[in-house]
């Protein structure tokens, strides 16, 4: 790994964010990965590359499984036909090969190929972890050497899953006990994670058996409960041979539930929305709003429909349900639903060109948002 990866791997899991503007992350890195090579010989290069886009195809789109796709294997026999740049960098004697690729390509390919596309805006997931060593059970840190550490920031960097470890000082330690976590008590972690502003917080416990054998248990949560009740939206147990493959499993059941819940497969029925921003005071807030509805994975195309005052009304075409759309567009503190809808905008229909048409004769409500800046 070069050092730039080194310094955004260990970025995601820093604990500073005790303030709103941690919810969700922007992943800036979806079209960079880096791949350890024995030379510069062509024949290593052309294996680093493989190997570069194949990690980059996967942080697009969240799952290992598209690899075996039949037009994502034609790509990644010929990687050189999506490469932007290219270098080398030896880190702790080891040479790297890191690659760009372009990515607007690669999400048409994903879509050609009807496979998830995973957006830019992803969930901050804090993760409670704790680990038993020499018959010790102890909670895994930001600040811990271990090497699970190393592997949780390393997967994270891999998978495209933002993570934050807790940092443990004193208000973590007297707020949560290695039993709270070991024991799955929801109500204890969950009220102990609010001030760091993540979207969701998991409890994982890893041990090891008389056999030799990790057990892994995963449960992820919402950032909030519903009426002083925790459900768990994912949970996970199983074995493994070593910890670092307990972990690469946890990583990747919580990838799964993401891609599930935010990646969007193409449909080949359109769909569109129109949606409204209150409170746009200024020309920089709107461009915001624009770049960042342009970033979703959901969204085919944006269109600015009408500008009255502090108000502004956008036409969304979408590649995914609107339903699917409406799930991911709040993720994260940019965007607040407001609660009051209008009805004094016709709603779009879309005739296979987009909004050249607009349905004079049904006036639905229309969903209305803030613009939160960071």
């Amino acid at each position: 790994m070069s050092l730039s990866k080194l310094f955004i791997a260990s970025s995601l899991l820093l604990a500073a964010g005790l303030s709103s503007s941690v919810s969700a992350m922007e992943m800036t890195n979806l079209n960079q990965a880096s791949s350890p090579v024995a030379s510069r010989s062509t024949a290593d290069k052309n294996a680093g590359l493989k190997q570069a886009l194949a990690d980059v195809i996967v942080k697009n789109s969240g799952s290992t499984q598209v690899l075996q796709n039949d037009l994502i294997k034609r790509a990644l026999a010929r990687p050189q036909s999506l490469l932007s740049s290219v270098s080398y960098q030896t880190v702790d004697n080891q040479l790297y090969l890191d690659a760009s690729f372009d990515r607007k390509a690669i999400v048409s390919m994903l879509r050609q190929a009807q496979l998830p596309v995973w957006g830019t805006q992803r969930p901050l997931t804090l993760l409670w972890l704790t680990q038993d060593d020499s018959g010790t059970r102890e909670l895994l840190s930001d600040a811990s050497t271990q090497p699970e550490r190393s592997q949780l920031s390393q997967q994270s960097l891999e998978l495209g899953i933002p993570l934050l470890l807790p940092i443990m000082d004193l208000d973590d330690i007297h707020a949560v006990s290695v039993n709270d976590v070991h024991g799955m008590f929801a109500d204890t972690v969950g009220a102990a994670s609010e001030r760091y502003q993540s979207d969701f917080f998991a409890l994982a416990n890893i041990s090891h058996t008389a056999a030799g054998t990790i057990n892994y248990q995963l449960a992820l949560f919402p950032k909030t409960d519903t009426d002083g009740f925790w459900k768990a939206l994912l949970q996970k147990q199983g074995s493994a041979p070593t910890e670092q493959e307990a972990i690469a499993d946890m990583m990747t059941e919580l990838a799964h539930y993401y891609v599930s819940r935010y990646a969007v497969v193409a449909s080949d029925d359109a769909s569109a929305v129109q949606i409204r921003f209150e409170q746009v005071n200024n020309l920089q807030q709107l461009v915001s709003i624009e770049r960042h509805l342009s970033q979703l994975s959901s969204i085919k195309t944006v269109y600015l429909a009408n500008l009255s005052g502090n108000e502004a009304i956008f036409n969304l075409s979408l590649y995914a349900t609107p339903e699917e759309f409406y799930q991911a567009l709040t993720l994260g503190s940019h965007i607040e639903k407001v609660d009051h809808t209008y009805t004094d905008m016709p709603q779009p229909t879309v005739d296979g060109s987009g909004f050249d048409q607009m349905n004079e004769t049904t006036v639905k409500p229309i969903p209305t948002y803030l613009w939160q800046a960071q």
